[in-house]
């Protein structure tokens, strides 16, 4: 085989000319952004289409203000049909066809089932399906997976042709079914955005890795393609360049034999390629694309993430990253000895091995630091008390109240009588602790927050308990409120979205009584559905009781979820407040606070249940309805037995109890 350079002459058009096409090439495009709004549609600025019946509602060119606004063609008649009135086509050529069609409504639950086909033929009456069409597909509405977007709407269709006879034309129809059997109700229909492009031959090869566009590939990268749909190949050109303008002096390796190359290539460089199959000494090039190498000094792919693990359970940080050689990790700023390789493995984590790591990796040419990670240990991280000062009695951190002015009477009486709380009067002043803004970053991997709590409602629209938020960014951060209007309390874990949890009228949060609440945000919550994520809020132990009626009353709640990875919660620096939510104060409290405390871990229902009997003695909770307690009092005994033996053989059967 050969590697050389082609200089601009002859040879260069016998390898590139005559190789067709070079790349993707529209050959019909229709957004309907051109026609007049029309009610029958009046296709007639670009003859594109005919439409089936041509009437009323039938066939619309519409504004809409679902899918962030657009043009587009909509029916609400069953059987209405717009049909594409030709595009010339080619034999041996590979075709893909994209459209959008939906619901014309902003509600997802709404399906109409649709028809498309591809056709080739002299005219569209007589012209053949050339994907074994017509293919069913449902349309659906705006809130469908993404909202005020047409990327949930989107359909593809990749066919080729054979030999097609002189004057052939593709065709693109699509039809109105009627109404899904699984839709809440009927609505009007629409197409938008239809785009049809040649692939090219299908005597040419398709490139197949690096995928086009991708970048931090390898310069030792070996490049792949698939040999054509059409004939053999008796040798394959692979071309490559840097420069954009992909034809003024290539790199060429001509001669090729199998579907793979390995050119080595430079660091940091852009680089433009396509392969030619030779059949019968003709050359047939591919689609041209693109990629980018990595630099030569170390990348960091992925930063290691925060880890949260029980006492004395081992913990692992890892740092994905190309190019490096050599590794160190820092502990809080400090060398950790002997944490030479990309994975950082602590054997038996305890709360001395708590802090914020990170990982510098270097080779000859460069270095590079990888962000943050939290490791921490399970446990309690955090308690005011508020017993006349605002020092957390676990971590020694103090809290700064933001007005030097406020007079001692703030310390007020607390939960239980005797011991003291903070009061807090709606004024946009707050507690913040000063050196948070790290420590507080393993909320992503779970927390708990709890706090006795007397109000009787506020002057804003809610007000926040405990923070580390922000509005500047709406996926970092979290927040424990208590919405004034009803005394709902609620957790919001940005990207999560908020969890409401008991209302008033079953918790009586603003009677003017304490009340004890634990919020929790736990990821993963389901090993079998990874990436879901789970909030809970407890009141008063969060247990259960079974009314007279024999209906169950909770003092908990649980939502479970799988939040977009768009808005997947992100660390946020910024310290830990109480009282409001952010540093201007939105939210600010109206009412008294104690016992505030924050677990680097979600809390399960038995140990939310025991916080809340630790402050109340006597008291007992039940965490959750058994099978089998006939009498409800929460345990499984003889008792029970009891009540099922005094009932046995008991029968209110009609006609008899044979």
């Amino acid at each position: 085989m050969m590697k050389l350079k082609i200089l601009w002459g002859i040879a260069l058009i016998a390898i590139a000319f005559a190789a067709v096409p070079l790349q993707a090439e529209v050959v019909f495009q229709d957004d309907f952004e051109t026609y007049p709004v029309s009610n029958p549609a009046d296709f007639s600025a670009t003859g594109n289409w005919t439409a089936d019946p041509d009437a009323s509602n039938a066939s619309r060119i519409f504004d809409t203000g679902n899918f962030g606004g657009s043009r587009l063609w909509i029916s609400n008649t069953d059987g209405s049909t717009i049909t594409t009135t030709g595009t010339e086509a080619a034999s041996e050529t590979r075709y893909e066809m994209t459209f959008m069609t939906a619901c014309e409504t902003n509600v997802g639950t709404r399906m109409i089932d649709m028809e498309y086909d591809i056709l080739i033929g002299q005219d569209a009456a007589t012209a053949t399906s050339v994907i074994g069409g017509p293919v069913t597909v449902i349309a659906r509405g705006d809130e469908y997976q993404v909202d005020d977007s047409k990327e949930d709407h989107i359909f593809t269709e990749v066919f080729t042709t054979s030999m097609v006879n002189a004057g052939d034309k593709i065709f693109f129809t699509i039809t109105r079914v009627g109404v899904n059997p699984d839709s809440t109700s009927s609505a009007w229909i629409c197409v938008d955005d239809v785009l049809l492009e040649s692939l090219g031959s299908t005597r040419a090869p398709t490139l197949v890795q690096p995928e086009d566009g991708a970048d931090l590939v390898s310069p030792d990268v070996t490049l792949e393609w698939n040999a054509p749909d059409l004939g053999t190949a008796d040798s394959y050109n692979l071309i490559y360049n840097t420069d954009p303008n992909f034809d003024s002096n290539p790199t060429v390796v001509s001669g090729l034999t199998t579907t793979s190359h390995s050119p080595g290539l430079d660091y940091d460089s852009t680089y433009y390629w396509a392969v030619e199959a030779v059949q019968s000494g003709t050359p047939y090039r591919s689609a041209i694309q693109s990629f980018t190498t990595t630099p030569a000094s170390p990348v960091i792919v992925a930063d290691p993430q925060n880890v949260t693990v029980a006492a004395g359970e081992p913990a692992e940080l890892t740092v994905e990253h190309l190019n490096g050689t050599e590794f160190k990790w820092f502990r809080n700023g400090t060398e950790v000895p002997s944490a030479t390789s990309a994975t950082l493995q602590i054997p038996a984590a305890g709360e001395s091995d708590e802090g914020v790591y990170y990982c510098e990796v270097s080779n000859a040419v460069g270095s590079v630091q990888s962000g943050n990670a939290v490791v921490m240990t399970q446990r309690l991280v955090a308690h005011w008390d508020f017993e006349n000062d605002l020092i957390d009695e676990v971590g020694g951190r103090e809290g700064v109240f933001t007005d030097p002015n406020a007079p001692t009477a703030r310390y007020v009486a607390g939960f239980d009588g005797t011991s003291t709380g903070f009061e807090f009067i709606g004024d946009n002043k707050f507690i913040e602790v000063p050196g948070t803004e790290e420590l507080f970053n393993f909320y992503t991997n779970g927390f708990s927050v709890g706090y006795w709590v007397k109000t009787t409602g506020g002057t804003h629209l809610f007000s926040a308990m405990v923070a580390k938020h922000t509005y500047s960014d709406p996926r970092a951060g979290f927040i424990c409120t208590q919405y004034n209007g009803n005394g709902q309390t609620r957790i919001q874990v940005d990207g999560f979205g908020g969890l409401y949890g008991p209302s008033a009228d079953i918790a009586g949060l603003q009677d003017g009584g304490w009340h004890y609440v634990i919020m929790t945000y736990e990821p993963d919550a389901d090993p079998e559905n990874p990436g879901q994520v789970r909030a809970r809020v407890y009141v008063d132990g969060g247990g259960v009781t079974i009314d007279p009626d024999g209906n169950a009353i909770w003092m908990r709640t649980a939502d479970t979820r799988e939040p977009e990875a768009a808005t997947l919660p992100v660390r946020w620096d910024t310290p830990l407040r109480i009282g409001a939510d952010d540093e201007a104060g939105a939210g600010s409290l109206v009412g008294t606070l104690d016992e505030v405390k924050v677990w680097s871990y979600a809390l399960d229902p038995t140990e939310a249940a025991q916080q809340y009997t630790g402050y109340v003695t006597g008291t007992e909770i039940c965490t959750d309805i058994l099978a089998n307690d006939i009498n409800g009092d929460c345990k499984v005994n003889i008792a029970d037995l009891a009540d099922l033996a005094g009932n046995w053989l008991s029968c209110n059967r009609v006609p008899d109890c044979k």
